[in-house]
């Protein structure tokens, strides 16, 4: 699958026919896709360089209090909180599979 947002575009590489994955450094700009394309994210797998889990993950529960918005929004900011401190301990050679929300 290819997204391309106003000045950049990725690629995810195809793990099996029922998952995906984005280089872990794309996945702000992913991000920024679900947000624009209203997805909340509920959440996604950290795999190493040869496309195996690394059991490192996160998840987010949709809060029923808050309105769509709300939990699109928190969603986001969790995930990218999650990556950005990710790279910043072990380093941008992961890819990651993420779940949005149907």
């Amino acid at each position: 699958m290819e997204i391309t947002t106003k000045n950049q575009s990725i690629k995810s590489v195809p793990i099996n026919p029922f998952e995906e994955a984005w280089k872990i450094e794309d996945v702000s700009i992913l991000l920024e896709y679900y947000r624009h394309n209203n997805r909340i994210v509920l959440g996604g797998d950290i795999l190493n360089e040869r496309f195996e889990h690394t059991y490192d993950n996160w998840y987010y529960n949709i809060d029923t209090a808050q309105d769509s918005l709300s939990n699109l929004n928190n969603s986001i900011v969790k995930a990218n909180e999650y990556v950005t401190r990710y790279i910043e301990k072990n380093g941008n050679n992961y890819y990651v599979s993420v779940v949005i929300k149907e």
